[in-house]
């Protein structure tokens, strides 16, 4: 249907749907392990050095201030001045300088990566709840979108009845019209053969204007009528669509759905949804409060290397390990929000009961509509009868000098009371239908 192809707000509708489709599979892979990759370049401006410049200083003259000891012993014993004199002085210098050279660490240029992976193992029922928390949300949308639908097709059906309606008015209008203009010209032929006096006429001609004021309403509101309902269904806002109804329009009385019920409503699951969506959130409040447990495991590489010396090399290394938290005070948090949640359950529970019986109550309304409309319809074909039956003899009386002119306006008024209260009342008819399939939830 075209309201349904072009309707802005029932792609809205659709749109959410969507959305809570791919956010409930979002949600899935919460049981699923987080793997991140990571990388980084660092440039710092010095090298990391693990002693102070004066220990450096003692440790690569190390050799030549342990010679200028021995020298000073050799005076007292002669025999240790050759080993002052000897090469250990100079290999201890060296030794001492390559072990400060050793604890000066080239970190100028830093290249890292890490790959860790994290896996949920227990979080206080967070992801189970979360999870069935957007199963319902989506449920929530398909809902919407059901109650957006059919509350689409009832205001396209009530625009179309609407210019189905006006348009049999328009015709009834014209009918009027000529009706009135024809019993004008008798009663100016009638006049000039001093039957009938000049304020009949202006009577006559007063009722004439009225009926031409009436045929243009009528006709403006049907330009109206059809212009929103091409709004409804996306069509240019000025074209002429020639309805079905508006050629051939037969009504049959309106047949009262036995056992009618709310239970296919979609607002009704909606709510329900809300209503369960209420005790997720709850399960939700309550695992902040409650400890969580996490499996971690990743590995890392570097250069240069953090496990041997610093080197200017790429290594890796990798870990594992299990992280526990356990809320231990919060100052009555936990107890608080658990205790809000749980109120709005209760609203949810609440606002579903009363919504249930104001359907209730609109379904009845449906109904006894529907009975009323099939009374209206047998009353309005009586009188169509009775109205033309009325005006045929009025007409005869008045040409046979036997009935006023003010008993023929009255016919003539009675006259299209009872043909415009037979199309509102074949309106009605189905009107009421579609309105009760919309209280019932099964418009389609």
């Amino acid at each position: 249907m075209l309201a349904l192809e072009n309707n802005k707000k029932l792609r809205i509708a659709e749109a959410e749907k969507i959305a809570a489709h791919h956010e409930r599979r979002a949600a899935s892979t919460s049981y699923l392990p987080r793997i991140d990759a990571n990388a980084l370049y660092m440039h710092n401006s010095h090298k990391t050095v693990l002693l102070d410049s004066d220990s450096r200083r003692v440790l690569e003259n190390i050799g030549s201030s342990l010679g200028e000891e021995i020298k000073e012993i050799a005076t007292i014993f002669p025999a240790i001045q050759q080993l002052a004199q000897s090469g250990f002085v100079t290999s201890l210098d060296r030794l001492g300088s390559s072990i400060s050279n050793a604890l000066t660490l080239d970190t100028r240029n830093i290249l890292a990566g890490t790959i860790s992976a994290i896996q949920p193992i227990y979080a206080g029922g967070k992801i189970s709840a979360y999870n069935r928390l957007t199963v319902i949300a989506e449920k929530i949308s398909h809902y919407n979108y059901e109650a957006a639908k059919q509350d689409i097709l009832l205001t396209t059906e009530e625009a179309y009845w609407q210019v189905v309606s006006l348009s049999y008015k328009e015709q009834l209008a014209t009918s009027y019209l000529k009706l009135t203009q024809s019993f004008l010209d008798d009663a100016k032929k009638i006049e000039r053969q001093g039957m009938a006096t000049k304020a009949e006429l202006l009577s006559i001609n007063v009722k004439v204007n009225e009926a031409g004021m009436a045929h243009l309403e009528v006709k403006n509101g049907l330009a109206l009528a059809r212009i929103l309902l091409n709004h409804i269904c996306g069509l240019p806002l000025d074209s002429t669509v020639v309805l079905y109804d508006e050629t051939e329009f037969t009504v049959e009385p309106a047949v009262t759905i036995r056992n009618a019920t709310i239970e296919n409503r979609p607002e009704l699951y909606a709510l329900e949804s809300v209503r369960d969506a209420t005790y997720q959130q709850t399960r939700i409040v309550r695992s902040d409060f409650l400890p969580t447990i996490v499996l971690t495991g990743g590995y890392a590489i570097s250069n240069p290397s953090i496990t041997d010396g610093f080197r200017r090399k790429f290594e890796g290394t990798w870990n594992i390990g299990v992280v526990l938290k356990i809320p231990v005070w919060n100052w009555g948090e936990g107890y608080d929000k658990i205790k809000a949640s749980k109120a709005r359950s209760t609203i949810a529970i609440y606002t579903l009961d009363n919504v249930h019986q104001e359907m209730q109550m609109q379904l009845q309304q449906q109904l006894k509509k529907v009975s009323e409309t099939n009374g209206r319809l047998a009353l309005a074909e009586s009188n169509i009868k009775m109205a033309e039956e009325n005006l045929r003899n009025t007409n005869l009386s008045f040409n046979e000098g036997m009935a006023t002119v003010q008993e023929v306006m009255e016919a003539q008024t009675a006259w299209i009371k009872a043909h415009s209260s037979l199309i509102d009342a074949k309106i009605d008819i189905m009107l009421s239908q579609a309105r009760l399939r919309r209280a019932t939830g099964t418009l389609e």
